[in-house]
């Protein structure tokens, strides 16, 4: 499993209104995580190439592209990162389809509730960590399964040598 660690996980924020992202990267301030910010879709692709993020909150109305569209490429190509939409408009359409598609994680509208939002993004880091988690022990399982398949087959060929040894 991946530890996130005493920095609480990385989360980044995206939203083409400065004043949103200042506001968040207050929010989050005192919280126990490593936050970075973009302006735009193409911003946060970027970063998300560099940088290890765990979380990503965007906002959806963005020019370029939109909030839907960053989700959909984080999704095809980091799909452990939890996506979150923070949003003010009511796009049900594209919110849907993006929640149909399973690129979003969770649906926040502006303005948002403070505790609300910390506690999505604190329930975001701990489905992150189970997930990863999952994945390790399935991979051990299947391990361990291969292991005694190969003691099974030693056993089974050798089994009249082992029947003689024994009496």
């Amino acid at each position: 499993m991946e530890e996130i660690g005493s920095q609480g996980g990385t989360l980044l924020l995206v939203d083409d209104e400065v004043n949103v992202l200042k506001s968040l990267s207050r929010l989050f301030a005192d919280e126990p995580y490593r936050t970075m910010t973009a302006s735009g879709g193409d911003e946060a692709l970027a970063i998300l190439e560099r940088e290890r993020v765990h979380v990503v909150l965007s906002d959806n109305r963005m020019p370029g592209m939109t909030g839907t569209e960053l989700f959909q490429r984080v999704k095809k190509r980091w799909p452990q990162v939890i996506r979150i939409m923070v949003t003010g408009f009511a796009d049900v359409q594209a919110i849907m389809e993006a929640v149909n598609e399973g690129a979003i994680y969770k649906f926040i509208t502006k303005p948002w509730n403070d505790d609300d939002i910390k506690l999505s993004v604190r329930l975001a880091l701990q489905q992150y960590q189970l997930v990863e988690e999952n994945k390790r022990l399935t991979a051990l399982a299947r391990e361990q399964q291969e292991k005694i398949s190969k003691y099974a087959a030693v056993l089974n060929e050798n089994r009249g040598a082992i029947g003689l040894y024994l009496l």
